[in-house]
C-alpha cells in the first residue's frame, strides 16, 4: 500500500490547495508494544499528513467524543478502546507512514450541535485533503473491521449502501477501497498505472453527473437518521456550486428551480419508520421525503414549455456557517396557472399507494378524453386518511405543457393548503394528459390537424385556468 502512495504522490499532479487544518486528528503516538493513541487540536498546526475514513457506523458507537468525554481522550489511551474498524484504519495509516488519523466520530464532538455543522461543514476540505481516504466498504458496521475476509453475500458492500459515504468517495483526492471481492487504489487523476491493483478513478460518472442526477443515486442509499438528508451532500454541494454559480436552496438550485419542482418521490424506497416526511426540509425540496426520487423530464424542459415563474424564496438555515447544510424552513412565491380539484381516497387493500387516489376536477370531467395521473409524494403523513369522508380539496399548479406526436401533457404540483391557511403544502405531482385521435388523408395533413386539435386544448386549458400568485412551504 505504501508503494501505491508514493508512486501516486510521484506520478500524478493534483491540484493545488491551500493548506488545511482539520480542527481535531488522532495522533498514533506509540505502535509497540501497545498501540497508544490520543485526540489532538492542535496537531494540524504544520500541516500534517493525515489519513481520513469513510465507513459505516452501524449503531450506536462504543467510543465518541462528546462533551464529557474529549479531555480524556486527549490523553493517551489504548487503541483497543475503539472499534475494529477504527482500529484497522490505524493500522493502514501506520503502514503508509501517516501518524495522523481523521475519524468522524472521534474527531467531532457528537454532543455538541455547533461543532457537528462547522465540521459538517468542514468535510470537503477534510476528504480533499488528506493524503489517502480509507474506504472500509467491505464492513456493514464499526465492529466489524476490514482487515480481514469478509463473506460475500450481499451483491454490492455495505458502504456503497449508505448516504454520507457517497460525498466522502466523491469528495476524496486519492482513496483505498477495502472491498469484499478486492482491494483496489482509486485516484482522481483518472489514469491507470502499472503496477496498481485495479488502478481506477475517483472521477467517475457520480462524479461529473449533473446534480439531478447526483440526488437520485444518493436517494437510493440509506440514512439513519432523516434529519441528516440535506447535511449528508452538502459537501458535494458546495463542491457543485462553483459550476452552477446559482444560489442553492435546501438541496436545489435557483437557476433549474422551477422544472426540478417536478420531482416525484418513490414509494418503493422508504428508509427508515419514522414517517416518510422529513419535517425540517419544506414540502417543495426533495429532501423532505424518504423516499427515493427522480426527475424525469425536467432536464429537457425549456421555455415556452415552463408556464410557471418564481417570483421570490427564501430559506432559513439552521446553521449559518452552514451554507450548504440544513434549513429550518423554505418559502416559494410562484406565479402561474392552477385550478381546483378534489383528492379522493378509496383504498383497495392494506397497503396503501397511488392507486387508491384519484383527482377528480371538472376540466377533465367535461372532456373525457383528458387523462389526470397523480403521484403522491408522502399521503400517510399529509393526510388524515381516516377522515369521514376520504377527500380533500387540492388545487393544481401547472408547471409545464409539453407537445409530442400525438398528445399533450401538462404537468404540475398537487398543493393543498397548510395549517395557517395562507400557504401552501406540496401534496405531491400531477400529469394532465390529452391522447390526441385525428386521422388525416396522408402525413403532412394529418401532422397539420394534430397540431392544431393539441394548441386548440392547451388555449382551452388555460383559459380554464386562473393565473395567480401562490406561496408554497
Amino acid at each position: 500500500m505504501r508503494n501505491w502512495l508514493q508512486e501516486c504522490l510521484k506520478s500524478h499532479q493534483h491540484d493545488q490547495r491551500t493548506v488545511f487544518k482539520p480542527t481535531r486528528l488522532i495522533e498514533i503516538v506509540n505502535l509497540k508494544p501497545k498501540v497508544l493513541l490520543r485526540l489532538r487540536d492542535d496537531a494540524n498546526d504544520e500541516g500534517q499528513p493525515y489519513v481520513a475514513l469513510s465507513y459505516c457506523w452501524g449503531g450506536p458507537q462504543s467510543l465518541m467524543t462528546t462533551k464529557s468525554t474529549e479531555s480524556a481522550l486527549k490523553f493517551e489511551f489504548p487503541a483497543k478502546r475503539l472499534p475494529q474498524t477504527i482500529r484497522d484504519a490505524v493500522t493502514v495509516a501506520s503502514e503508509l507512514g501517516v501518524s495522523y488519523l481523521w475519524v468522524d466520530s472521534i474527531c467531532i464532538i457528537q454532543d455538541d450541535e455547533v461543532d457537528k455543522a462547522k465540521e459538517i461543514s468542514q468535510m470537503p476540505q477534510v476528504y480533499r485533503n488528506a493524503t489517502v481516504t480509507i474506504l472500509a466498504s467491505r464492513a456493514a458496521g464499526a465492529s466489524e473491521g476490514f482487515l480481514h475476509e469478509h463473506p460475500h453475500i450481499e451483491p454490492l458492500d455495505p458502504l456503497y449502501c449508505r448516504g454520507w459515504a457517497l460525498q466522502e468517495r466523491v469528495l476524496a483526492s486519492r482513496a483505498i477501497d477495502f472491498g469484499r471481492l478486492q482491494t483496489r487504489w482509486l485516484c482522481n487523476h483518472g489514469e491507470r498505472r502499472e503496477g496498481y491493483v485495479d488502478g481506477s478513478s475517483l472521477e467517475d460518472a457520480e462524479s461529473f453527473s449533473p446534480w439531478n442526477h447526483l440526488v437520485e443515486t444518493y436517494t437510493l442509499r440509506e440514512l439513519t437518521l432523516s434529519d441528516d438528508r440535506l447535511l449528508a451532500i452538502s459537501g458535494l454541494a458546495e463542491r457543485y456550486s462553483g459550476s452552477y454559480q446559482s444560489t442553492y436552496l435546501a438541496g436545489m438550485w435557483h437557476s433549474t428551480l422551477v422544472p426540478d419542482l417536478l420531482w416525484r418521490a418513490s414509494m418503493a424506497f422508504r428508509f427508515n419508520g419514522k414517517g416518510s416526511r422529513v419535517h425540517l426540509s419544506p414540502s417543495w425540496s426533495w429532501a423532505s421525503v424518504n423516499y427515493s426520487v427522480t426527475f424525469g423530464d425536467s432536464l429537457r424542459l425549456r421555455p415556452p414549455q415552463i408556464t410557471l415563474k418564481l417570483i421570490d424564496y427564501q430559506t432559513t438555515l439552521t446553521y449559518a456557517n452552514a451554507p450548504f447544510g440544513a434549513v429550518q424552513n423554505g418559502i416559494l412565491a410562484v406565479k402561474g396557472r392552477s385550478w381546483s380539484g378534489t383528492l379522493e381516497f378509496k383504498p383497495s387493500g392494506p397497503v396503501r399507494d397511488n392507486s387508491d387516489f384519484t383527482i377528480v376536477e371538472e376540466f377533465a370531467q367535461a372532456d373525457e378524453e383528458w387523462s389526470v395521473l397523480q403521484n403522491l409524494d408522502a399521503p400517510e403523513d399529509d393526510l388524515a386518511l381516516d377522515n369521514e369522508f376520504n377527500s380533500w380539496p387540492v388545487r393544481l399548479l401547472m408547471i409545464s405543457h409539453t407537445f409530442d406526436e400525438r398528445s399533450l401533457h401538462c404537468r404540475g404540483l398537487v398543493l393543498h393548503r397548510a395549517i395557517d391557511e395562507s400557504n401552501f403544502q406540496r401534496l405531491g405531482t400531477f400529469l394532465l394528459w390529452y391522447p390526441n385521435k385525428i386521422a388525416g388523408e396522408d402525413a403532412v395533413e394529418q401532422d397539420s390537424k394534430v397540431k392544431t386539435s393539441l394548441e386548440r386544448k392547451r388555449i382551452k386549458l388555460f383559459d380554464h385556468c386562473k393565473e395567480e400568485i401562490i406561496t408554497i412551504v
